[in-house]
Order: structure tokens, then C-alpha cells, then sequence
């Protein structure tokens, strides 16, 4: 804060770049610097908000499947929070506004993940996966669910369709709405009771 000695033009008010001028009761013309730039912590908090911003709009398009993707999870905790916390690291970029949707997870839980693949020729997606015994971490009727992924105009939307049982091993093919502008396709099993599921695979 300073004093401020105007000239002829006599006392005056209102801000200049990052200074701020204003006069006091006692009639006199004061001055005050705004704070420098954000502190590394600051800029991490804002970091880290962008972040969850993208991946909160990404989110909202994909409802079906987070409710369907994460049944294993605190008691307190809804399934669209289980998503945030698995995925609070996925945004990228320079303004951390880029989903690497490569490491998106789309579920998450205990069981082993299909063995499946995919394949996207515009609108149109194809998914197969293999037959598997029981074992450790799977069972034979687990549900074999495809989580599809698709943007239009901007916007993703999503869901989770179920294709078949681990043990039968098989084939789908599904049409999404028209002329998709991207596509992603991942693959998660759900036990038969929907209470436990594997971490999703990405796959196209």
C-alpha cells in the first residue's frame, strides 16, 4: 500500500493493471498492488478442479454404465463416486481437459476381466469374446458386458450392454446413432448378482 501524490488532475479512482487506486476518508489518494500470480498450489488446485471437470462432463454422458461398472464400493460411496476416485488421474493435457481414455476405467472390482476384442467400422461396432472355465477371480455365468462409448456434436454418451456368459464365449455386433464422431469400446464382467465386477479393458 502507498500514498499517492496526483497532480493538477487532483485525486482519482479505479484500478491500472494490477494496481488499484482509491481515496481515503481523510481525503487522501491511496494505492495497492494486486497479489502476484498463483502460488504452485494454487495453480494445482485449479489443475486438478479442470480436471474433474472433464471427466465430470465425460461422466454425465455415460451414467448407465457407472451405475452398472462399479457395484464393489464403501458403503457410503455411489458408484458415480467409485468412478471419480478411479479415474482422478486420466486428464491430460496442458489444461488437463483431455480424457486419456486409455486408462479410463470404465468398472472396477474384484473379478478377472473377459479375454475380448473389438472392432469399430463407423457406426457399427462387432465384439467377441473367448469361453473361460471357472477360476480364480471368474466363473463360468459371469455376465460379459461391452461399455460403449460415442461422441456427437461435442457430447460422449454411453452404455453398457450385456453380451453373453464368460463360459459360453460369442459374438454381438451393435449399431450406435448416426455418423459417431469417435468410439470407444471397453469389456467388464459382472457376477450374476451385480455385485462384483472386474476393472474394464479398452479395446477399440
Amino acid at each position: 500500500m502507498a500514498e499517492v501524490f496526483p497532480d493538477t488532475a487532483g485525486a482519482f479512482e479505479g484500478r491500472l493493471g494490477r494496481v488499484s487506486y482509491y481515496v481515503t476518508r481523510d481525503g487522501r489518494n491511496m494505492a495497492r498492488k494486486k497479489r502476484a500470480p498463483k502460488s504452485k498450489r494454487r495453480r494445482k488446485r485449479t489443475e486438478r478442479s479442470d480436471g474433474f471437470g472433464a471427466l465430470s462432463e465425460l461422466g454425465r454422458g455415460m451414467l448407465d454404465v457407472i451405475r452398472k461398472g462399479f457395484p464393489e464400493r464403501p458403503g457410503n460411496w455411489t458408484a458415480w463416486n467409485a468412478f471419480m476416485s478411479h479415474n482422478k488421474e486420466v486428464v491430460a493435457g496442458k489444461d488437463r481437459r483431455e480424457v486419456d481414455f486409455g486408462r479410463l476405467a470404465c468398472s472396477w472390482g474384484s473379478l478377472r476381466p473377459p479375454r475380448a476384442e473389438a472392432t469399430v467400422e463407423g457406426a457399427t461396432v462387432r465384439f467377441a469374446w473367448e469361453a473361460e472355465g471357472n477360476s480364480f477371480g471368474g466363473r463360468t455365468d459371469d455376465a460379459v458386458h461391452a461399455a460403449l462409448l460415442w461422441r456427437e456434436a461435442g457430447t460422449w454418451f454411453g452404455v453398457a450392454v450385456e453380451a453373453g456368459a464368460r463360459g459360453t464365449g460369442g459374438s454381438a455386433e451393435w449399431t450406435l446413432p448416426d455418423s459417431p464422431a469417435e468410439v470407444r469400446v471397453y469389456a467388464f464382467v459382472l457376477s450374476v448378482d451385480g455385485r462384483k465386477a472386474s476393472p474394464s479393458v479398452p479395446l477399440a
